[in-house]
């Protein structure tokens, strides 16, 4: 699993850092205008499914916002549910998982726009508040922002839970699940969509 996290992190890293393209040192990272235009952070919940049954998370997030449309930040979710074994005994079942946070937003100054964002990172299962097994997560989606106020926006959207190396009590498939979710976003944006080159 440190190979899976080490390329995503890879990839991301190599997308932000600067890169020569000619003798005058014009780099990647001044042709896109990456900088800072914003700080968000809030609640957030989804709605999904565990062993076949309903299932709500329920977290928080934190994070800045880079040049209008991106954001890169750190999310968590706890999860409870019941759990039956296989002799058919039920008992209290805890996720809980958090990592790195990031998304995109097309057109983020429109009242509704649409953007895409994933969380992937560790885990740990609980049963009966008792520590039972450590897990992978990756949770992509998509979904529409409504900005309502300038310092506050609504971001609702449905993707697909992902759960890796869950080999103790519960499958990988008891925790992978489709999911919707919302989004409560405090914070503040500053400058122009056009003085970040969009």
């Amino acid at each position: 699993m440190n190979t899976k996290i080490k390329s995503i992190l890879m990839l991301f890293i190599a997308c932000c850092f600067s890169i020569t393209t000619n003798a005058q040192d014009e780099t990647l990272f001044e042709k896109i205008d990456l900088r800072i235009t914003g700080a968000w952070g809030g609640p957030h919940t989804i709605f999904s499914s565990f062993q076949d049954d309903n299932s709500f998370s329920s977290g928080g997030f934190g994070g800045i916002e880079l040049s209008k449309v991106f954001f890169v930040g750190w999310g968590g979710y706890t999860m409870e549910s019941n759990i039956t074994l296989e002799n058919d005994e039920v008992k209290n079942f805890k996720l809980n998982y958090n990592g790195p946070h990031l998304s995109y937003s097309w057109m983020p100054s429109k009242v509704v726009h649409p953007n895409v964002s994933v969380m992937f990172g560790p885990g740990r299962t609980f049963i009966d508040d008792t520590k039972n097994d450590n897990i992978f997560i990756i949770q992509p989606a998509i979904g529409a922002e409504i900005n309502v106020f300038k310092w506050f926006r609504i971001n609702i959207r449905g993707g697909y839970r992902t759960g890796l190396d869950a080999d103790n009590s519960v499958s990988n498939e008891d925790i992978s699940s489709l999911f919707g979710g919302i989004d409560f976003k405090f914070g503040w944006s500053w400058g122009s969509e056009k003085e970040t080159g969009e």
